[in-house]
C-alpha cells in the first residue's frame, strides 16, 4: 500500500521521539538528517510503516539500542496483566462474553506510544466507556460463523500491553471453539512498542494459541517481505483477525478474509472512516470502500 502525504508530520514526530536517545547534539543532528533522507526516499511510494521500520533500524545503529521501548513494553505488559483477573470476572456475567471480549481487545489498541504517553487510568476509562459501544452485529455474526466453520485462525497482534487484552479475546474464542487452531502473530524484531515473541510469551498467549512472528521489523504485515513460514500460515488460515492501524495499512485491499479491529487514532483514518478520535473500528475487507483502501 502507498503512503499518505498527511502522514509526513507524524513520521517526523517519530524521528524526533527517537532522537532523544542521542548522546549529543551532533549525533542528534546527523540522525535527523538521515531520517529526512529516508522520508524523501520512501515518500508516498510505501506506507508509513516502512518509514518507521527504517528509522528504528537507524536508531539501533546510531544509539546502540536494540529495543528502544523495551522498558515501556514491560511496564504495560505487567500493568495490564494486573487488571486481567478483574476483566475475566466481568466477562463471567456477560450476556455475550465473546462480543465483550472483542470490545476489550479493541480498547487495548490505545496502548500505542507513537501517539503519546498513555496512562493505565485512561485505559480503564476507555474500558468503561466501551460498554456503550455497539458494533455492526451482522458483521459480528459473520465473524462467529466464519470462526465456527474454520480449522485455522490467524490473529495479527499489534502492541505490547495490548496483547493482554488480545489474550482475553483469544481465550474466549478458544473456549467457545476448542477445536480451532489459533496462530498469534507478532513482529519479527523490535519496532515502536509493537509486540514481539518475548512479549507474547510473557503475557501467556501460548496457553491459547501458537505464537509465531512475521519475520520483519515493519510495524504492520507487508506480504511482500514477510517470512516464508509466516506467509504459509497466512495462506492456510481460514480467517484472519487483524489488530491496529499498521496491520490495516499494509493489508487493506488484499481481498482476503480479514476482520479488522482498531481504534481510530489519527486524522487520516478519521477522514477515511468518517469517525472521531478513539472511535472503535470493526470492519472487513469486503466492506471497504476505495477511499478506505487507497491512501
Amino acid at each position: 500500500m502507498a503512503g499518505h502525504v498527511d502522514c509526513y508530520v507524524c513520521m517526523v514526530q517519530d524521528a524526533e521521539n527517537l532522537a532523544k536517545w542521542a548522546k549529543d547534539s551532533n549525533i542528534k543532528s546527523k540522525f535527523m538528517q538521515e531520517c529526512l533522507k529516508i522520508l524523501i526516499e520512501i515518500g508516498c511510494e510505501k506506507s508509513a510503516t516502512h518509514f518507521h521500520s527504517e528509522i528504528h533500524k537507524l536508531a539501533q545503529q546510531s544509539f546502540d539500542i536494540y529495543d528502544v521501548f523495551e522498558e515501556e513494553k514491560k511496564y504495560f505488559n505487567k500493568q495490564l496483566l494486573e487488571i486481567e483477573p478483574e476483566i475475566d470476572r466481568m466477562l463471567t456475567t456477560s450476556a455475550d462474553n465473546l462480543y465483550d471480549a472483542m470490545r476489550i481487545a479493541t480498547v487495548g489498541n490505545i496502548i500505542d506510544l507513537f501517539f503519546g504517553d498513555i496512562s493505565i487510568d485512561f485505559v480503564k476509562k476507555l474500558l468503561l466507556e466501551s460498554r456503550e459501544i455497539n458494533y455492526n452485529y451482522d458483521l459480528y455474526n459473520d465473524l462467529k460463523k466464519d470462526i465456527s466453520e474454520a480449522s485455522k485462525l490467524l490473529y495479527l497482534a499489534d502492541n505490547a500491553g495490548e496483547i493482554v487484552f488480545d489474550k482475553i479475546f483469544v481465550k474466549n474464542i478458544k473456549e467457545r471453539y476448542p477445536g480451532l487452531t489459533i496462530y498469534f502473530a507478532v513482529r519479527g524484531e523490535p519496532v515502536l512498542n509493537d509486540a514481539t515473541e518475548q512479549d507474547a510469551y510473557f503475557v501467556g498467549i501460548e496457553k491459547y494459541a501458537e505464537i509465531i512472528n512475521n519475520g520483519t521489523c515493519v510495524p504492520g504485515t507487508d506480504l511482500d517481505i514477510v517470512s516464508k513460514q509466516f506467509k504459509q500460515v497466512f495462506k492456510e488460515a481460514d480467517l484472519i483477525i487483524s489488530k491496529g492501524m499498521g496491520n490495516y495499512e499494509t493489508l487493506c485491499g488484499c481481498k482476503e478474509n480479514i476482520y479488522y479491529l482498531m481504534l481510530c487514532k489519527c486524522q487520516v483514518f478519521q477522514k477515511k472512516f468518517k469517525c472521531d478520535s478513539y472511535d472503535h473500528l470493526f470492519t472487513h475487507e469486503k466492506l471497504l470502500t476505495n477511499e478506505q483502501i487507497n491512501f
